[in-house]
This record gives C-alpha cells, sequence and structure tokens, in this order.
C-alpha cells in the first residue's frame, strides 16, 4: 500500500516508519531536513513542511493512505504558542485539505490524552469534551485540530483519530521527554519527587494498533490508545530496578513543584536550558486521567498494551546500547 507519513523522525514516526518498511508497504515521509535515522530505512523522501501546500499535495498525490503525526509538543506553551497554532492546527488543516483534494482514501490523524478535558475524578473515555479553544497550550492545539480531522470526513475521505497516552519505548532517537525522564532518573539529575503520576504506554504497541487501523478502524471514530497508570515515584524505581541507580526519596507537595518550576523558568529565559519540569508538565500530572478505556481501541484495533515492567527494561537497555546515550550502564 502507498502511505505518506508525517512525523517520520519523531518517536511513534520512527518506529512506525520502520514497520510499515518492515511489512512490505511503500512509504513516502516528509521532512523539513534529511534525518539520518530515516536515511538508513528504504523508504521515498519529499522535501517540505506542513505550511508549503505544494510540497504537501505532491507528498500526498498518489496515496492510499495519510498518516498524520507530525507536531509541535511543547510543555512551555507560552513560549511556543506561535508554533504550537501554526503546526498542530493550521497544519493539520492544511493536511485535510490536501487530503481531500487529492482523493485520499483514508487519512490516520494522530492526537493525544491531552486533547481531552482533565478530569482525574472521572474514567476517560471517547465520549468526554474536548479541551475549548482559548488559552493556547499543547491540549488545546490537539484538541482543535482534532476536530479540524473529524471534519475531513465530511469532504469525502474517511478519518481515523488516535490518540496515545504518554509514549515509551525504544528507537527514541531524539530522545523525546518521556525518553529524558527515564535518562535523568538512571543518572539521579532529578533529586525530588512530584506527587500524581501519568498513563504511559508502550510505543511497540501504538504501532501495532495504528497498522491495525489501516484497515480496521472506523471512519469518524477517535480512539485512545493507553498503558498502564504509574505514578512518579513507581516509575524511578522501575529505573532503579533496571540500572541500579539510587530514586529519589523525598517527594514535594505539589505547591512547592510549581513554586521551584516559577524559579526554573527564569533560568530557563535566561539560557537555552529546557526543564521536564514546568508549571505547566506539574499541573498536567496533577490533573492527570488515573482510569483511561482502552476498551473500543481492543476491540477494533487490537490494542494491547504490554506491562510497563517491559517497557522500561528495554527502553534503558536501547539507551544503553546507543554510543551516544552512553548515561545508562
Amino acid at each position: 500500500m502507498k502511505i505518506a507519513l508525517t512525523g517520520a523522525s519523531g518517536h511513534i514516526g520512527f518506529n512506525l516508519c520502520k514497520k510499515l518498511v518492515e511489512i512490505g508497504h511503500e512509504v513516502t515521509v516528509l521532512q523539513r531536513q534529511s534525518h539520518p535515522n530515516i536515511s538508513t530505512l528504504n523508504v521515498a523522501s519529499v522535501s517540505g513542511n506542513l505550511m508549503d501546500v505544494e510540497s504537501l499535495n505532491k507528498f500526498i498525490k498518489g496515496k492510499e493512505v495519510v498518516i498524520h503525526l507530525a507536531a509541535a509538543i511543547s510543555i512551555n506553551s507560552k513560549k511556543h504558542a506561535i508554533t504550537l497554532e501554526k503546526t498542530n492546527v493550521e497544519g493539520t488543516s492544511n493536511v485535510v485539505k490536501s487530503c481531500v483534494d487529492n482523493n485520499i482514501r483514508r487519512l490516520i490523524h494522530f492526537s493525544s490524552v491531552d486533547a481531552y478535558d482533565n478530569n482525574p475524578e472521572k474514567k476517560l473515555d471517547e465520549t468526554m469534551p474536548l479541551k475549548e479553544s482559548g488559552k493556547i497550550s499543547y491540549g488545546t492545539t490537539k484538541a482543535d485540530s482534532q476536530r479540524i480531522a473529524i471534519d475531513g470526513q465530511f469532504h469525502g475521505i474517511e478519518v481515523i483519530v488516535l490518540c496515545p497516552t504518554g509514549v515509551i519505548g525504544p528507537e527514541d532517537h531524539s530522545p523525546s521527554l518521556s525518553g529524558k525522564m527515564i535518562l535523568q532518573y538512571a543518572s539521579r539529575q532529578i533529586p525530588v519527587l512530584i506527587p500524581g503520576g501519568f498513563n504511559w504506554v508502550d510505543v511497540r504497541d501504538i504501532v501495532s494498533s495504528t497498522i491495525t487501523s489501516i484497515d480496521e478502524g472506523v471512519s469518524g471514530e477517535s480512539y485512545l490508545l493507553p498503558g498502564h497508570f504509574a505514578t512518579n515515584k513507581e516509575i524511578a524505581q522501575l529505573v532503579f530496578n533496571e540500572t541500579g541507580s539510587i530514586p529519589p526519596k523525598i517527594i514535594i507537595p505539589f505547591w512547592l513543584a510549581k513554586l521551584g518550576a516559577s524559579f526554573v523558568g527564569i533560568k530557563t529565559k535566561m539560557t537555552r536550558y529546557e526543564p521536564l519540569f514546568t508549571r505547566e508538565s506539574i499541573e498536567v500530572i496533577e490533573k492527570a486521567f488515573r482510569e483511561i478505556s482502552g476498551n473500543k481501541a481492543m476491540q477494533y484495533l487490537k490494542h494491547a498494551p504490554r506491562p510497563l515492567e517491559e517497557t522500561i527494561r528495554d527502553t534503558i537497555n536501547w539507551f544503553r546500547n546507543c554510543s551516544d546515550r552512553g548515561i545508562i550502564r
């Protein structure tokens, strides 16, 4: 099958691209600039970006399926507001229009669990409301992009929306925010713990469910792709179990963490330092859903999240074997 894939250099994108090629699909990727890891895969490449409609049309023309993964991710939305809005909202609008104009059969759009209204007292499923437009954040722009993608079905294309939770797993080349978290726990760069936690899913399980959605996903439907909820303390302990590093013992309250994040924010403005824990990321952890239903994805996409212990072990082993990630011994 001829498949066009945006965001191929990202964590999910690279793993998905690699698997699609492995099982025999003809994959074309959109790249603003060449990426050394993508160059190792047997894929075609079109130079361009989500804002360049001409390059998008060239990239999408003649394909059967488009998988739209490219997105701006930020835990400092005030600093990156323009990029979030242009990439996630305007960029998705351009992709949908190009799919319609080029008579694409199916668009698989990646949204996020963060697109849904935070209510940790309830169990999240696909019937819960999306965040309302307004103050720009990663979550609101993903909610807006999800609405835009779903509306594409009314213009003659099939649309599937996938909403993974926090992503962890091997082949994390950049690395992602979650990859940095694991590396920092392993090297004892995180001195204290914050209460709360998040739902984490293995990148390989996302890839498997995505491939199933090419044929089995129902047009117009959104699918949550959860894994397992784990507190920050539990994640630190899992990393310790694999590396022998000593996990932080002190757990500070949310108010103190937010106060500390404010001072870190000053450092961020003065330097290029990008912290893992900002006021925004702390609020996400504080309000994260503890229960997320994966029933719909399990039924239609054969979504089967593996144990978190396995994910952490395989991720650490992958980092350990990367010459440029020698921080894990």
